[in-house]
């Protein structure tokens, strides 16, 4: 699993992502928005996922 299939999933679209290193951490920046805007996205649902993944 990764952060872009969760994303996918939920029905958001990633538009652009960015990582960075910063001494012993890595930073990422994911700019995404939903597919379809009448729908929109659970944002609480992938919070709770994305933290799922990394923790």
């Amino acid at each position: 699993m990764t952060l872009s299939s969760i994303l996918q999933q939920e029905g958001a679209e990633v538009i652009s992502s960015t990582q960075y290193v910063a001494g012993d951490r890595i930073i990422y920046i994911i700019k995404s928005q939903a597919i379809s805007s009448r729908i929109g996205i659970e944002t609480t649902r992938i919070r709770q996922r994305i933290k799922d993944l990394c923790f």
